[in-house]
């Protein structure tokens, strides 16, 4: 049997993880919308690409379609006759989740790759299906190393983080000690402000080149205060590791212009820093091995 239906990670989850379903195949539409329609949409919510396909689309509900929504919000368990008029809102009404879905599902679907369903389906059943496992004890044990560095830090340079994290107080601090703080042109503002961020050149050449050794630790302490990823991972891999062993999200296409396969839900194993202690934390259950390939010049060569 194959699943189809919008983000499967989300109800691919819900099928196997609550009542044990699980198809031969996922087949989902978001992917699909991503490979196929691409930057020509920016979002692929499910009504955004019916839209654009020119199935329809919610513009609202009838009477009796809202009523058969708004029964059930908020409840975690349903009565037999609530579960029955949302069940007959999914499979008639004309402009449900599960009309849409199958409608761009028939759009698309002649369009796609046939050597791409098995690439698709692996994508959902990483997540649905995990196999990883996590080693509670160590991630425990490097969240807290990964905090007391960033304060450890900020103590050996007699600075609070507070001043390392604010712009306007980082620039002063700046000034005090004789340097200048780079401007760029913000794309949102459209106006000047601070170019404090890891891919600003000035910045980055100010923390390597600069006269003044304070200048230089001021940048590079700034640069590992504000970056939160090795925090916000441990964090979430943690919370992971007491549940059970680890769903990998990795958005299909999720690159809509060299269709590689992009990091979600708050973590990207896919970049993790090679002899990390995130990476360590990740092993293969018992009779498995992990294997960990570095692909990270391969994006423009395929």
């Amino acid at each position: 049997m194959t699943l189809v239906g919008h983000n499967l990670m989300f109800d691919g989850a819900v099928l196997a993880w609550r009542y044990g379903h699980r198809p031969k195949q996922y087949r989902d539409t978001l992917g699909m919308s991503r490979a196929l329609i691409g930057t020509l949409l920016a979002k692929h919510d499910l009504n955004g690409v019916a839209r654009h396909l020119n199935i329809g689309g919610k513009v609202g509900y009838s009477a009796g379609e809202a009523e058969a929504l708004a029964a059930v919000k908020g409840i975690r368990n349903p009565s037999p006759d609530l579960l029955a008029n949302l069940g007959y809102y999914c499979a008639t009404a004309p402009n449900s989740d599960i009309a849409l879905t199958r409608e761009v599902y028939k759009r698309l679907a002649p369009q796609f790759p046939e050597a791409e369903w098995e690439v698709l389906d692996w994508t959902i059943r990483m997540f649905v299906n995990p196999y990883l496992l996590l080693n509670t004890e160590l991630l425990a044990k490097y969240r807290v190393e990964v905090l007391t560095h960033k304060d450890k830090l900020c103590a050996d340079l007699g600075v609070p983080m507070t001043d390392l994290r604010s712009n306007d107080k980082f620039a002063g601090l700046l000034q005090l000690n004789g340097a200048t703080p780079p401007m760029k042109v913000s794309h949102t503002t459209h106006k000047k402000t601070f170019a404090f961020a890891k891919g600003d050149m000035d910045f980055i050449l100010m923390g390597e080149e600069h006269p003044n050794p304070f200048v230089r630790e001021l940048v590079n302490a700034r640069l590992e205060v504000k970056s939160s990823i090795e925090e916000t991972r441990a964090q979430a891999l943690f919370n992971i590791s007491l549940t059970g062993p680890l769903p990998v999200p990795l958005a299909y296409s999720g690159a809509m212009n060299s269709h590689r396969l992009s990091g979600t839900g708050g973590y990207n194993v896919q970049n993790m820093k090679r002899g990390g202690t995130l990476r360590d934390a990740i092993y293969a259950p018992e009779g498995y091995v992990l294997l960990v390939a570095d692909l990270s010049g391969i994006e423009l060569r395929t």
